[in-house]
Parts: C-alpha cells; structure tokens; sequence
C-alpha cells in the first residue's frame, strides 16, 4: 500500500512539473509573440512567481518520491544490476542528475564566472527533453 501512495505521489509529481514545463515553452512563447518585451517579462513574472514554488515543491516530490520508489528496487537482496528493470531504472537515474550537471554550469557561470549564462534561454527546453526520456524510461520499466 506505502509503495502505491508513494507511486502515485510520484506520477503527479512528473504531471505538475513535466505541465510546468510545456506551459513555459508552449504558452509563454505565444504570449511573446503578442506582447512587447516589457509586457511579456511583467507578464512572465507575475505569473512565475506563485507557479516556481508549486514547481520547487513538485520537482523536490519528485525526486524524494523518485528515491523513496528507487530504494524498493535496487539494493539489498535485490542487487544493482541483476536484471532489465534494474538496468532501465539506473539510466533514468543518470538521465535524471543530467539535470543538476545544467544547474550547476548555470551556477558556474553566474557565481564563479559572473557572466551570464549563455544557455539560460533554453534550459526549460533541456529539461523538458530530459523529462520526457525518463518518462519513457519509466514506461520501459514496465515491459
């Protein structure tokens, strides 16, 4: 029962944050196309405000139930790399930390660089491409 509430928890997690993602791409880009520059970073502002603490709250749900759902499967009697769901589930894993390896190249360049980051512009498109390899990742479990 604990690991279906915590795989469920998890599925909606994926849905808050993988829905994040495409509104900012989809939507946001038709907003831009129809508002000035001015009117569209007010916009996005006031919009991304309440929505990056949902997101935060999703992503690190995400990850804690991501890790709590990971501990059913590998390890202990288990083992690591026994058998295909194991496998499958330690390159979603990879795939997944892809993500704090662009977070950290953005914080490189505005702490130790004091640049700006020439990949910000695109970073929701990274992680909304990684996202989705381990959504089919995580369907590939289940073959």
């Amino acid at each position: 029962m604990f690991y279906t509430a915590i795989n469920i928890v998890h599925l909606l997690s994926a849905c808050v944050v993988i829905g994040y993602l495409v509104y900012d791409i989809a939507i946001f880009s038709f907003f831009k196309k129809k508002r000035s520059a001015e009117e569209f970073t007010k916009l996005k502002r006031e919009i991304l405000k309440p929505s990056a603490i949902v997101l935060g709250c999703s992503f690190l749900t995400l990850l804690i139930s991501g890790a709590i759902l990971g501990s059913f499967h590998l390890g202990g009697g288990s083992g690591y790399f026994v058998s295909f769901f194991q496998k499958i589930l330690w390159v979603k894993i990879a795939v997944i930390l892809s993500l704090f390896v662009f977070a950290g190249i953005s914080f490189f360049y505005m702490f130790a660089l004091k640049k700006p980051d020439p990949l910000r512009k695109c970073y929701h498109h990274i992680a909304l491409f990684i996202c989705l390899i381990a959504l089919v990742l995580a369907k590939l479990l289940y073959l």
